[in-house]
């Protein structure tokens, strides 16, 4: 089962391996096995999780998908059972955590190709530490900036 938190889902129990059933009984498929599966969530839409070649051990839950992928992965802290979701960003087969002290500087090394964006990007007075931890929605919005620009 999928546990709602107060605005987020605890997806950690599909992020390695994910149980299907059908007339034949239970099937659980792990990320070297299948490309993507969806899991539709009432209030959020359709939720995509993809296996990708720079690490067949984890589902990913994508968030954006282009030029740069925006992905998040879940787990269980071992010392307290909490969650933590760990944005991850992908660009040209390379995982880039972004869930460290140097996130800002790392986004940075990933717009790298658009100045003007980069330029943007490094005006801004993102905090890592300040508001939700797990909140994408800036990164997001360079990221879809970034691949709009490389869409044609």
């Amino acid at each position: 089962m999928i546990k709602k938190h107060t605005d987020f889902y605890d997806f950690s129990r599909v992020t390695k391996n994910v149980n299907l059933v059908d007339s034949e009984g239970v099937k659980k498929f792990k990320p070297h096995e299948i490309i993507c599966f969806t899991i539709n969530i009432p209030d959020k839409g359709v939720q995509k999780f993809v296996s990708l070649k720079a690490d067949k051990i984890k589902f990913f839950h994508e968030i954006i998908s282009g030029k740069i992928s925006l992905y998040k992965t879940y787990s269980l802290h071992s010392y307290d059972g909490s969650l933590a979701i760990i944005p991850v960003a992908l660009k040209e087969n390379k995982l880039v955590y972004l869930n460290v002290a140097n996130r800002k500087q790392r986004i940075s090394n990933l717009l790298k190709e658009n100045p003007v964006l980069l330029e943007k990007w490094k005006a801004t007075t993102f905090n890592a530490w300040a508001g939700s931890w797990f909140d994408t929605t800036e990164i997001e919005e360079y990221f879809r900036e970034y691949n709009k620009s490389y869409a044609n």
